[in-house]
Parts: structure tokens; C-alpha cells; sequence
């Protein structure tokens, strides 16, 4: 077998593995666990088309011991440059609670997979309005977050999981 067809068989195994995770999975509750904001500038200092926004997002995960709950954290955070000086930076880390169907069919592996796919991109649209409502509580421009990019299935299969606007 040659290298690129143990590639597509890696990622087939993968797409099988997170199919079949998403539907025994299904969201219960959606919360904000934790934050954290610190506005270096003033009101008024900034505009919106000068700065630069560089994120970081991670997770983990916990599984309840009958195995019947799967609770996610999903931690993004977000640094706002301008000419390479902080302006704003926020974290906000959301839970995610997920009821499990049917527990026998679980694994750790799913789990991971499904944490660093499904569970970022449900929590993502309430850090993008988290993030909009702070920075105008901050008095700083209203920016938007992009959405989110897919992972590729080579990330998927590699285990590379940065998402990107």
C-alpha cells in the first residue's frame, strides 16, 4: 500500500469514527464557564480597519462516570494588535454538555475527535457574539469574527486541529 492510499484510508476511518460520534451525541446546554478581558486602550483609540486579530482556541473534555453526559470546554482567546502592540485581548471559555445515546458505542478516541471538531464549532457563534458584545462594552469598534474554516480531512487524519477564520 502506498503512502497516499494509507492517507485516504486514515481519513475514511476518521470521517466513519466522527459520523458516527455525531449521532450519538446531542447538546444539552451551552454556558459560559469562565472570561477574561483586558483593554489596554481607551475609547476611541482605535479603529476598526487598523487592527490585526490574532486567536487561539483550545479544549477538553469530560466524561461523566456512568457515561451518559460528555462535557466539553471549549477556551478561545483573542488578541487584538495594532502595529504589534496590544490594544484588547479576551478569553472566554464556554461548556458544552452533551447527553450521550447510547454509551456502550463511546470511546475516547470519538470523544477527542468529536471535541475538537463539533463541540468548537457549536460553541463558536457564541464566542463571535461574546466578542462583539464586550468590545462595545469596552468602547472599542463592534469588529466581527469570520466563521470558522472546516477542518480538511488531512488536518482530521494528521490530528492537526487549528481551525482557521
Amino acid at each position: 500500500m502506498t503512502k497516499k492510499s494509507k492517507k485516504a484510508d486514515l481519513s475514511i476511518k476518521t470521517n466513519e469514527k466522527l459520523e458516527s460520534i455525531i449521532e450519538n451525541l446531542q447538546v444539552n446546554n451551552i454556558f459560559l464557564k469562565s472570561c477574561n478581558v483586558d483593554c489596554i486602550t481607551g475609547p476611541g483609540v482605535i479603529e476598526s480597519g487598523e487592527i490585526n486579530i490574532t486567536k487561539e482556541i483550545s479544549h477538553s473534555g469530560a466524561l461523566s462516570t456512568d457515561r451518559k453526559v460528555f462535557i466539553c470546554f471549549v477556551t478561545m482567546k483573542l488578541k487584538g494588535l495594532k502595529a504589534d502592540e496590544p490594544q484588547f485581548a479576551i478569553e472566554a471559555c464556554f461548556a458544552l454538555a452533551y447527553d450521550i445515546l447510547t454509551p456502550e458505542s463511546v470511546t475516547d478516541e470519538k470523544l477527542e475527535l468529536f471535541a475538537k471538531t463539533n463541540a468548537v464549532y457549536n460553541a463558536y457563534p457564541y464566542f463571535r457574539e461574546f466578542f462583539q458584545n464586550t468590545l462595545v462594552r469596552m468602547g472599542l469598534p463592534p469588529l466581527q469574527l469570520p466563521l470558522l474554516k472546516p477542518l480538511t480531512k488531512k488536518q482530521l487524519a494528521t490530528g492537526n486541529n487549528s481551525t482557521t477564520f
